[in-house]
């Protein structure tokens, strides 16, 4: 045994001791330990299961599942108006005075115009507001439209919006009757 100790330290090879003997109550309480840590683990994991299935955590998942829900409509609402938009400017034509075809140069400056209208909600363009504000443009607009056009229309159409909320807002309020 000497001689096999001797040439296992030559090939600088390191002896594994034994194993420990466990008595028969460390053995009992390694596995108490380990059942004690099981337990608590288990513990842990079952109140982290009751709060996520509480009452308040599944309407808090309804609340954030609603949330972006009506995000990612208003996405798909946001880019449906932008196509909508440009086949709304680019579907305009404005005719000859003697009605006997297009006035390209008229089309193109009143179509340059209409796509400078923008607007904005917190600092995002939002294209549902700005389709509808350009198809009441090319609504309002004259047949045989000059430059300036579109912002008089414009003009008048902000100061109607206006008028009607300074209007709403006088306006006495009246109880039912019933």
């Amino acid at each position: 045994m000497t001689q096999s100790c001797h040439e296992l330290g030559a090939a600088n090879l390191e002896l594994i001791p034994q194993p420990k003997v466990l008595t028969v109550q460390e053995h009992a309480n390694l596995l108490a330990e380990k059942a004690a840590k099981a337990q608590a683990r288990d513990l842990a994991q079952s109140k982290r299961d009751q709060l996520a299935n509480s009452e308040s955590a599944f309407f808090e998942r309804v609340r954030n599942a609603e949330k972006s829900k009506a995000i990612k409509e208003e996405a798909d609402k946001q880019a449906s108006a932008e196509k909508e938009l440009e086949v709304a400017i680019g579907g305009y034509q404005a005719y000859l005075a003697s009605g006997k075809g297009i006035d390209i140069s008229t089309t193109s400056t009143v179509k340059a115009d209409l796509k400078t209208i923008v607007f904005r909600v917190n600092g995002k363009k939002d294209f549902v507001r700005t389709l509808a504000a350009v198809r009441k443009i090319i609504q309002d607009i004259p047949d045989h439209p000059v430059r300036g056009d579109v912002v008089r229309v414009m003009e008048r159409i902000n100061a109607e919006k206006i008028a009607a909320a300074e209007q709403a807002a006088t306006a006495p309020r009246v109880k039912g009757i019933w």
